[in-house]
């Protein structure tokens, strides 16, 4: 299993075997309807299931997702953090200084070592590493 698993309206997966590397871009796609999302992020889930998630890592790549203003937006993403769980590190790549400050707050709450980037290579970079992040 290789190459683009899953493209919906505001998420895409892709898996990269060699690197045992999970990519998930985020669109630029508006949250209108949270039952849409829901009903996707549960599609993107059951397409990355055949991936063993304890030997892989996470690329999330946040940069062209729209500033949602909404007071619940912290709310929905935990709603859909079980979606991402499980993998034995995380990158997060992020476009401002403001989306890293909130993505850094999320990602604490991981169990796995977790960092959070402006930089795509440098995220790619942090998920081959196997020792834990510096604190």
């Amino acid at each position: 299993m290789q190459g683009r698993l899953f493209t919906g309206t505001f998420w895409s997966a892709s898996y990269e075997p060699l690197h045992r590397l999970a990519v998930f871009e985020r669109s630029t796609a508006p949250v209108v309807d949270l039952g849409l999302v829901d009903d996707e992020v549960a599609a993107l889930a059951a397409a990355l299931e055949p991936v063993e998630r304890r030997r892989a890592a996470a690329l999330i790549d946040l940069r062209a997702a729209p500033l949602d203003p909404r007071a619940d937006a912290d709310a929905l993403w935990a709603r859909h953090r079980l979606a991402f769980a499980g993998y034995r590190r995380y990158a997060l790549v992020v476009r401002t200084a403001v989306g890293k400050l909130q993505i850094s707050r999320l990602a604490r709450a991981t169990a796995a070592p977790a960092g959070v980037f402006f930089d795509p290579a440098e995220a790619r970079l942090f998920c081959r590493q196997t020792a834990a992040p510096p604190a």
